[in-house]
């Protein structure tokens, strides 16, 4: 008889910003509903934030939540504004903390209080594809990776597309440019698209190269490419939104998975993943206005 197949259990690292931990908690509830065991990883910083309520809001006893340091001290304001700073501490201090995490999975781990039982060890590594050092290490340690974009397959063929923008000249923008110019560089779009439908550090690039828009627009188009190097990435999208752009991409990768949109088909609780604290101040407010009349 034949020896029988590991435990799934994916480890699920995304990009600790809200956008980012709202779609990959939704594809991490959709494993833990089939019967696989995930950990959802978080950064400490993150973690502490959303307290005993990110559990409890999904209360699986196959999706537990763990954590890893992010490298900034507690008073760090981690805002988007600091998008750079936090990059590079994720690069350095996250990443080792994330391969001592990862090495140590290899051997079997008491589940939380929410579990019942022991996790296996990780089989299968999802990483946001902002975090290309986490593929890698995956990788180094035998544990398969995969890429997810939470974006749309649009916006990551654009960023894709920025090193063939450059060689036509259609990137850096000329101060003053008309947005409404054509783009004729990225593939599948050349009919439609326009300097305002780049994403939004294509706008920027123009004004100085070596501003931190430049530099922001750099990292994103490395991560685009260094998806490649992941066994298959997953988008948030579906291929009856956008077949063409899928088209241009899975030529340049191991695979390519639509998922999406995962918000409209798994949705996950918002205590699991808010950051914030819901303010519900504007409802009074709301409820005094006419029917339809307040755009949202």
């Amino acid at each position: 008889m034949g020896t029988a197949p590991a435990p799934a259990h994916v480890l699920v690292f995304p990009w600790p910003i809200q956008g980012h931990l709202n779609v990959m908690l939704h594809l991490a509830v959709a494993l833990a509903g089939a019967g696989v065991h995930v950990t959802f990883l978080h950064t400490d910083y993150n973690l502490r934030r959303l307290g005993a309520a990110a559990a409890a809001a999904v209360a699986s006893p196959w999706l537990r939540f763990m954590s890893v340091t992010d490298g900034l001290p507690d008073d760090h304001p981690r805002t988007v504004a600091n998008l750079g700073e936090i990059s590079r501490s994720l690069h350095t201090s996250g990443r080792a903390a994330y391969r001592a995490l990862l090495a140590s999975s290899s051997q079997l781990v008491p589940a939380d209080a929410a579990g019942g039982g022991a996790f296996p060890p990780v089989t299968t590594d999802v990483a946001d594809a902002l975090l290309p050092f986490a593929i890698d290490v995956a990788e180094e340690l035998g544990v398969p990776a995969l890429a997810f974009r939470t974006a749309s397959a649009c916006s990551f063929l654009a960023y894709m597309s920025v090193p063939r923008l450059v060689e036509l000249g259609e990137l850096p923008f000329p101060p003053g440019g008309d947005l409404d110019e054509p783009v004729r560089g990225v593939p599948g779009m050349e009919g439609f698209l326009r300097r305002r439908d780049l994403p939004s550090p294509c706008r920027h690039h123009g004004a100085n190269n070596n501003d931190d828009a430049a530099a922001l627009l750099g990292r994103l188009v490395d991560a685009a490419v260094h998806c490649s190097k992941a066994r298959a990435l997953i988008l948030n999208t579906a291929a009856a939104l956008e077949e063409p752009a899928l088209a241009h991409i899975a030529p340049r990768m191991h695979d390519v998975f639509a998922v999406g949109p995962l918000h409209a088909m798994l949705p996950a609780p918002a205590a699991a993943t808010s950051l914030w604290r819901a303010d519900d101040g504007c409802m009074a407010w709301l409820d005094g206005q006419a029917d339809r009349s307040v755009v949202y």
